[in-house]
């Protein structure tokens, strides 16, 4: 490839990026999809919460985009009331 071939094509991949990113932040939240959100995550296991300490064995497949809202750092247990993680001592 000559080095103009070059620069056309990374010129191509470049815009092809941008307008990717735009579609991605601007379009895809317009029409209702939320890269945060999957509408299954009600079905992934839970670990312990300040509620519920020691849940039942499950083992159902959770999508990766669902674990932040139900899997708590180590040493840190979910409070379902307000929804953030704490230490177990520190539940209500």
């Amino acid at each position: 490839m000559t080095e103009l071939s070059q620069r056309v094509e990374m010129t191509k991949l470049a815009i092809t990026c941008l307008f990717l990113s735009v579609f991605a932040v601007v379009v895809l939240p317009s029409l209702g999809a939320s890269p945060f959100s999957y509408e299954h995550c009600q079905s992934c296991c839970q670990g312990p919460t300040c509620q519920l300490r020691r849940p039942s064995p499950c083992n159902i497949y959770c999508a990766a985009v669902c674990i932040p809202e139900f899997v708590c750092d180590t040493g840190y247990i979910r409070d379902t009331k307000n929804g953030r993680c704490v230490r177990p001592e520190d539940c209500p």
